[in-house]
């Protein structure tokens, strides 16, 4: 599955490039008094510009990777194209502490990409007191309908 918690802890874990991930940076980033929006399921403190432009670095990273930013909100359309019903969408947050664990995290899939300007951003970030990284996940359920097993007729009728 494209979008998997155990294979970002595992991925971070083991400090190996992401290669699926959900989220991304939109230019319909809203700011609030503690932190800023960086497009469908992340929230960071304190933003700036230039963790702004990280993110995004980071983000055309993941689809260079074969990895879809979006995925979180499309599961319920991949249930149904399969033939699910009863789709059940959830979301919740989840907030990373201490701030260098994800903030070292991204710093080393740039890196390993070549990008050390925007790594440093994240390693800077990650180690500002007050800060708050919030990610979104997704979960998704459905049922299958079940078709009858076949009914076994024979022509001589027994």
């Amino acid at each position: 599955m494209p979008c998997s918690r155990t294979r970002f802890w595992n991925i971070c874990a083991n400090r190996r490039k992401l290669s699926r991930s959900s989220g991304a940076y939109s230019s319909r980033a809203v700011r609030s008094v503690c932190a800023r929006r960086i497009g469908a399921g992340f929230l960071v403190a304190p933003p700036s510009e230039e963790l702004l432009l990280a993110f995004e670095a980071y983000k055309e990273l993941q689809n260079r990777n074969g990895g879809d930013v979006y995925c979180g909100r499309k599961l319920g359309g991949f249930l149904a194209n399969a033939g699910f019903g009863n789709i059940e969408l959830r979301a919740r947050y989840e907030n990373y502490d201490p701030l260098t664990v994800i903030g070292d995290f991204l710093a080393v899939n740039l890196e390993e990409a070549g990008d050390t300007k925007n790594a440093a951003v994240w390693r800077k970030w990650g180690r500002s007191p007050n800060g708050m990284f919030a990610q979104a996940w997704v979960s998704c359920i459905g049922t299958k309908p079940t078709t009858s097993p076949p009914t076994l007729h024979t022509s001589r009728g027994y």
